[in-house]
């Protein structure tokens, strides 16, 4: 009788406990932040508003995906850099004119989306070239 009651009772603290390692609200993810490998949130779908970029998502040391798009952000701020696991990044629909230099220190990054900015000609260009430089294994996706 007692196993019958203890078991649905740890199946239940194991699943209510249990953390997203793919999220999609970084109110979520900011519940056990060392376990979160994807964050995937939108500005149009969330219902999570933000004014600028959320610096909460730097306490995700172990993200490999990050797409956090549709914002309007102008800025992303240069601890983006500290997120050294990072495989896919997109900032897309935002109004970014310049990225930090930091993101082209992101090593492990195999894709870089950033359609849908307020970036200039020669900026984009800029952005392709530096890239081809330091990143030359990173897919770029840019209008």
């Amino acid at each position: 009788m007692t196993v019958r009651f203890i078991l649905p009772l740890l199946l239940f603290f194991a699943v209510s406990n249990a953390q997203c390692i793919k999220c999609e609200a970084l109110s979520e993810a900011l519940k056990a932040p060392e376990q979160v490998k994807s964050l995937a949130v939108n500005g149009n779908l969330s219902g999570e508003e933000f004014d600028e970029f959320p610096k909460d998502v730097f306490k995700l040391r172990n993200i490999e995906e990050l797409y956090i798009t549709d914002y309007g952000f102008y800025e992303i701020p240069r601890q983006i850099g500290n997120l050294k696991k990072i495989k896919s990044l997109s900032l897309a629909g935002n109004s970014l004119e310049v990225l930090p230099d930091e993101i082209f220190t992101l090593t492990n990054l195999t894709e870089l989306i950033l359609s849908d900015n307020l970036f200039s000609d020669e900026y984009i260009e800029y952005i392709k070239q530096t890239v081809k430089e330091k990143l030359p294994k990173t897919r770029l996706m840019i209008d």
